[in-house]
């Protein structure tokens, strides 16, 4: 019998961030910005929406990945707020993934569903509304931001129940209380603060080996039933 093959498995870790004061408000910047990147993103795509609405189909414009990363770019350097430009292009990144969600089959189905049901005013803004993005709030209690797999290192600590992240120029302290794969490669990075604790949550991509067959030597014949396809 031939080896079975492999094929790309996925996991998601997720870790205790025990960040030091000075780090935890770096962290919270990023957090910060990362809120503001999306919601300019979102705030453009809103009022190029609005001006598409009237243009026929074939003269619509929407906005390149460049551009939103452009425009996010200045006006963060206008307002004087520092970032890091890894974390506006994945904030740019997920914004992306929700405008591109709002306008599945679903999403517009369940849309036009609730706008044919709506009976009044309040309830017809609201079902035209549905499934679009919301603004990002950095008064919600749950903040996070997103990092690729560029410039960051694992290490290990002194204390083997903890490990060592190197993130923008910081040595963070996480409890590593679970193993990665053999062979892995971290994929993304999310950094994330709930409540008054921090946490960091790797996108994990590894070699799996697929079980494609059952050898017959185990089978228990009084304790299988066979189908005839």
């Amino acid at each position: 019998m031939s080896k079975n093959p492999f094929t790309s498995a996925n996991l998601g870790f997720k870790f205790k961030l025990l960040p030091t004061k000075e780090q935890a408000k770096a962290l919270e910047h990023q957090m910060f910005v990362s809120n503001q990147a999306y919601n300019i993103c979102l705030n453009l795509f809103k009022k190029q929406s609005n001006k598409n609405q009237n243009i026929e189909k074939e003269n619509k414009v929407y906005k390149t990945a460049v551009q939103y990363d452009k425009i996010v770019k200045r006006a963060l350097k206008f307002r004087k707020i520092s970032f890091s430009t890894v974390v506006t292009q994945q904030a740019r990144i997920n914004f992306q993934k929700a405008v591109k969600s709002t306008f599945t089959a679903k999403n517009v189905a369940e849309r036009m569903k609730a706008i044919a049901n709506a009976q009044t005013p309040k309830e017809k803004k609201k079902a035209y509304n549905l499934g679009f993005s919301n603004f990002k709030s950095s008064k919600n209690p749950r903040q996070s931001f997103v990092w690729n797999n560029q410039g960051i290192k694992l290490s290990q600590n002194e204390n083997p129940k903890f490990a060592i992240l190197r993130l923008m120029k910081m040595n963070l302290k996480f409890r590593y209380h679970r193993e990665f794969p053999e062979n892995s490669k971290i994929c993304s990075i999310v950094v994330s603060k709930e409540g008054s604790d921090y946490y960091v949550s790797f996108g994990i991509e590894f070699q799996k080996q697929m079980n494609l067959g059952v050898s017959t030597k185990k089978v228990e014949t009084l304790k299988s039933i066979g189908l005839d396809l």
